[in-house]
């Protein structure tokens, strides 16, 4: 299935797309575009808690995590195709 992912970070919004099984492993291979893009690493244990689904939609998740320096990142996963 693809999967865009979408993220809000220091005021840009940068958007890669991957192929995965399910959301989750579609945000764990986008996160080294994502990390190339916004030109910083997420804190370790990014992914807790885990994205949660987007009310009232089918497809569409949401979630949130802190850089290295602590610096809020919003992220949002859409099933595009699949």
């Amino acid at each position: 299935m693809l999967y865009t992912i979408l993220v809000e970070y220091k005021g840009g919004t940068y958007i890669s797309q991957v192929n995965a099984r399910n959301h989750i492993e579609a945000l764990k291979d986008g996160k080294v575009a994502i990390e190339k893009a916004i030109k910083k690493p997420f804190i370790d244990d990014w992914l807790d808690p885990a994205p949660v689904p987007i009310d009232q939609n089918v497809g569409v998740w949401c979630a949130s995590t802190l850089d290295s320096d602590e610096e809020g990142v919003s992220i949002n996963i859409v099933q595009t195709m699949g």
